[in-house]
């Protein structure tokens, strides 16, 4: 049986170039607090994985949220596939952007194949569940409650639902918000090869991330936020570099060369 029959996607799918989403000008702020987010215009290109850093309070995840469709700018505009995300019915968002948020989503209560499956509602079926959970190293736990697991074997199944949800034609990106908090040096590594993969297979893929040296390992490109402004965004080699990050972060940084990508530490000694 269908988990949830989904609503008919009469919402048009304009053709049209790169950048499946984009921010032109977006601004954004809480209530009558301070704007959180300034003018922000960038675009996401099908087939890459951007990073997006910055500071604490920065406004990654309100910048992640516009794109969901869960906030509405200020000023300026955000749009999905030409369309304002904050219009689209929620199962027909799901069925063009999966969402990996960074707390508890509530699915504690369910079994672990229960919440993986939970990612297909949009498409109103189970398939590719048991893909996700042998992908994501969860067979052995797939009956286990959500809320027995440790806090890294919890996101990744939420990274295994989201796989399942892109599954899907019309998917066109992929958003995560910290996705590797909780994880283990290989998940971590394990999680980002996981996202590279789904750019392969044409997602634009958005993911905020407080690892530098993650995002410099496997992003293709980096948006750089501070104070709600996007002070650089480009090629990751050309945005993640020690004197942009030292002004983001107030913290002057050193970056060595590895074979696997920059690696950035202090220059300062005791901080």
């Amino acid at each position: 049986m269908p988990l949830l029959a989904p609503d008919a996607d009469t919402e048009p799918r304009p053709s049209g170039p790169a950048p499946v989403l984009q921010a032109c000008a977006a601004g954004f702020a809480y209530g009558v607090d301070p704007a959180v987010l300034h003018a922000v215009t960038a675009g996401l290109q099908e087939r890459r994985v951007t990073a997006l850093v910055g500071p604490n309070g920065a406004g990654k995840s309100t910048l992640l949220k516009l794109f969901l469709g869960q906030l509405a700018p200020r000023s300026g505009t955000v749009r999905v596939e030409g369309l304002d995300p904050a219009t689209l019915k929620p199962a027909a968002l799901a069925r063009r952007v999966s969402y990996l948020p960074q707390d508890v989503d509530g699915a504690g209560a369910f079994t672990v194949r229960e919440a993986v499956a939970m990612g297909r509602f949009a498409w109103g079926d189970r398939a590719h569940v048991d893909e996700a959970l042998a992908a994501f190293e969860l067979s052995s736990v797939g009956q286990r409650q959500v809320a027995h697991l440790s806090g890294g074997q919890q996101q990744r199944v939420r990274l295994a639902r989201v796989w399942a949800q892109s599954r899907g034609p019309g998917q066109v990106a992929v958003l995560a918000d910290e996705p590797g908090a909780g994880l283990d040096l290989r998940h971590a590594h394990a999680l980002m090869e996981a996202l590279r993969s789904m750019a392969a297979e044409g997602l634009a893929v958005l993911v905020v991330l407080h690892d530098l040296d993650l995002a410099a390992r496997y992003a293709d490109d980096a948006w750089l936020l501070v104070d709600g402004r996007l002070s650089a965004a480009g090629a990751v080699d050309q945005v993640l570099t020690p004197a942009a990050l030292g002004e983001a972060y107030g913290l002057p940084l050193d970056a060595v060369a590895t074979p696997g990508g920059r690696v950035f530490f202090p220059a300062v000694r005791g901080v």
